[in-house]
């Protein structure tokens, strides 16, 4: 959870789930309005959101009162079926590619496939059209 001007964060990356994020913020909603809730997320200062200054904290009724994605009343399923639709419609960030390398799940190992061995997957840019052999790929992301 961002600030409320910025709402939450994207899931549709590897191993995201917007179920997540959910719970997450319907867990710290619960705590009194006077609780400061320290989002890790200062931005933006002026950019196509707003223009205000940097925040480090805001309260948990500031969230309540002007988060633009959480309501306290939304279901579970709205907030994933809306979160998921705004993922699909988002680009990709500039960085995602290196900062997946680095991350690597967050120091989390992949859990073990159906052949009993841990699979690392990686999004990768390929050309529109990917040739291989006689199979032709017209997408931008493919599993190898």
């Amino acid at each position: 959870m961002f600030n409320p001007d910025v709402g939450s964060g994207r899931c549709d990356f590897p191993g995201g789930d917007a179920r997540e994020p959910f719970h997450s913020m319907k867990r710290l909603l619960a705590f009194p309005p006077e609780t400061t809730l320290y989002t890790g997320h200062g931005y933006p200062t002026s950019n196509e959101y707003t223009s205000r200054d940097q925040l480090p904290y805001v309260t948990v009724g500031e969230q309540k009162k002007k988060s633009k994605h959480i309501k306290n009343n939304s279901s579970e399923d709205d907030f994933v079926k809306w979160r998921s639709q705004r993922d699909k419609e988002m680009s990709e960030p500039k960085l995602v590619h290196q900062a997946m390398q680095v991350n690597v799940r967050g120091g989390r190992m992949p859990s073990k496939s159906h052949d009993g061995k841990a699979y690392l997957l990686y999004l990768i840019n390929v050309p529109k059209v990917l040739v291989t052999g006689n199979q032709r790929c017209n997408s931008r992301r493919i599993r190898i």
